[in-house]
């Protein structure tokens, strides 16, 4: 019964922070429409977007294969924890990377031309949201 209620348990954490999750953005989105004029939510918006879309390539589904695999040994999947954190900080890294080096093209690309340095703010997330998850 004790795995019974540790499997309750961590489902409704898990439920609890993908709802807080889901909800948290578009109360973001609607507070800063009301707050801003409407050429900074344009650039708060398009940055946004570049990072959403770093966030996609940088989560290469290592949590999703350590969750659903069965390891054979602790050892094992001590390893595979190790080796998909490493990859996934790394990937991140260079998204960020490719970010600064190229936030004045990516800036101009977006239709946020001059807001190249607000990408590299913005995209300092990116290695903690891959530390967080």
């Amino acid at each position: 019964m004790d795995n019974d209620s540790s499997i309750k348990g961590a489902l409704k954490w898990t439920t609890s922070a993908e709802v807080v999750a889901k909800i948290i953005s578009p109360i973001t989105t609607m507070v800063l429409a009301r707050l801003l004029d409407p050429s900074a939510f344009g650039v708060v918006a398009t940055v946004n977007m570049v990072i959403s879309l770093a966030e996609v390539f940088s989560d290469a589904g290592f949590q999703k294969y350590i969750v659903q695999r069965q390891f054979s040994d602790e050892k094992k999947e001590d390893m595979s924890i190790c080796v998909a954190f490493w990859t996934n900080m790394a990937i991140t890294v260079f998204a960020f990377l490719l970010i600064v080096i190229n936030n004045a093209t990516i800036a101009d690309a977006v239709g946020s031309s001059g807001y190249g340095l607000v990408l590299i703010v913005a995209s300092l997330s990116l290695p903690t949201l891959c530390i967080a998850s």
